[in-house]
């Protein structure tokens, strides 16, 4: 915490305004990083999941079992 000498009252109420307004242009700024990376990552497709005989499985599925 910094200690400063306080001339105004004002200048105290701008100087705890400052940590809030950084703190919501850092989430800001981490959202748009977030939404600019899902806008570039196509959606992964799961690997296919093969057995211990080699098949591939999970590629079907049966809904008249």
């Amino acid at each position: 915490m910094a200690i400063d000498s306080v001339t105004s009252s004002t200048s105290a109420a701008s100087q705890l305004a400052r940590p809030q307004q950084q703190a919501e242009q850092a989430m800001q700024a981490d959202q748009a990083k977030r939404a600019e990376q899902d806008k570039t990552q196509p959606p992964e497709q799961p690997k296919p999941v093969v057995n211990t005989q080699g098949q591939k499985t999970g590629t079907v599925i049966n809904t008249s079992a």
